[in-house]
């Protein structure tokens, strides 16, 4: 349930077009070191387009040291993704932005879909961006939902993983199952991922939709 970034770098070769590493974690929630994924960069860079999705990061515990970001100014081949769907709460308005070096920018911006682009996302995001004072409370939000989810969790005698982000990755008997059960109390969740058919993904949301499923959750585990 881990990212092995020694075995990812001893992998990169000619053939490598990119290398793509999403950090914190999607679907398990896992956020990896700071300084080993630096590290990891200026090692796979000289040989590929290194792209780095940051969509989860300023949920981190500490989002700078975590991040890659200053990579960018260092010259080296990375790309790295953000979102506005996330931290910002606008995941209907399908905004984000890619930082990397000026080649590769502009190499991106010839496959845009549209000239106009999503102007009610662009609006909305400009306003948002400096918005700290949205952002903290945001934050503060997602961690008391999230704490909220972890102890109905730990009640029920489940267990999940450590997560960085606005879900958890919770091990359960049958992901499916604990969809439909939950479906059934008109309580949305995923289901399973691939083969991990017994890691069921919930995303934290407002406090009383979180109550909610935290109140479900013991008989949806019997289901």
């Amino acid at each position: 349930m881990d990212v092995d970034l020694d075995a990812m770098a001893a992998a990169v070769g000619p053939d490598t077009g990119m290398v793509h590493i999403c950090n914190p974690n999607n679907p398990t929630g896992r956020v990896l070191d700071g300084d080993k994924m630096r590290a990891f960069v200026r090692a796979a860079s000289p040989k590929a387009t290194v792209l780095v999705d940051e969509a989860y990061i300023e949920l981190t515990d500490r989002p700078e040291y975590n991040s890659v970001a200053a990579l960018v100014k260092e010259g080296h081949d990375l790309v790295v993704c953000r979102t506005f769907s996330k931290i910002y709460g606008m995941a209907g308005l399908r905004v984000g932005y890619a930082i990397g070096q000026p080649e590769t920018i502009r190499k991106i911006r010839g496959y845009e879909m549209s000239f106009g682009g999503n102007t009610a996302g662009l609006a909305a995001a400009i306003a948002a961006y400096d918005d700290s004072v949205f952002t903290t409370w945001s934050k503060s939000r997602i961690l008391e939902a999230r704490a909220i989810m972890l102890a109905a969790i730990e009640k029920a005698g489940l267990e999940a993983l450590p997560s960085q982000t606005n879900f958890l990755f919770v091990k359960v008997p049958d992901a499916n199952k604990m969809k439909d059960a939950m479906a059934a109390k008109g309580i949305q969740i995923r289901g399973a991922y691939g083969k991990w058919s017994q890691y069921s993904r919930v995303s934290t949301g407002r406090i009383e939709d979180v109550t909610r499923y935290a109140a479900a959750l013991p008989e949806a585990v019997r289901a």
